[in-house]
């Protein structure tokens, strides 16, 4: 089963969390490469109400201006971008990255309005970071590198 197939089978991904880990290093490799290297092929915001993805290789951040500029809610706050509000109004973001062939899409599940996302919203947010990206994802793991997909074979569905 691919993944696509297995998150169309999940109800709620951030419920779906297994215990295993794939990329335990996911947000630190992610966060310490310039943008653009293998270990951080982009940045990525998804509103879910929506399904439109922001996708950028050229930010050093969810709160660059390139967002800023897209994203109402980033820029709501006076002094700094403001990723609450963000999530708050239905936006999700994580990274793209590489380690050895797999690429892997990592989300801020903690982020996730009311811990619920849909595994057919999930499946369509990765066929539109493959395709914005150009690669085919591996894996969709969260901010501490936990496979989202995981409890499929777990539960032997």
């Amino acid at each position: 089963m691919g993944l696509i197939d297995g998150l169309m089978k999940l109800q709620n991904v951030i419920e779906g969390r297994g215990n295993k880990i794939v990329f335990p290093n996911a947000i630190t490799q992610t966060h310490s490469a310039l943008p653009g290297e293998p270990a951080n092929l982009g940045i990525w915001w998804f509103h879910v109400p929506s399904r439109k993805l922001l996708f950028s290789t050229s930010a050093w951040a969810h709160i660059d201006s390139e967002f800023v500029a897209q994203i109402p809610e980033l820029g709501l706050t006076r002094a700094v971008p403001n990723k609450f509000l963000a999530v708050k109004a239905g936006w999700i973001s994580g990274r793209l990255g590489l380690v050895k062939d797999d690429v892997f899409a990592f989300l801020y599940a903690e982020e996730v309005a009311g811990g619920v996302l849909p595994g057919s919203v999930a499946a369509d947010l990765l066929n539109q970071l493959q395709d914005r990206a150009g690669r085919a994802i591996s894996f969709l793991v969260d901010e501490n590198g936990m496979d989202l997909v995981d409890k499929l074979s777990q539960d032997g569905k």
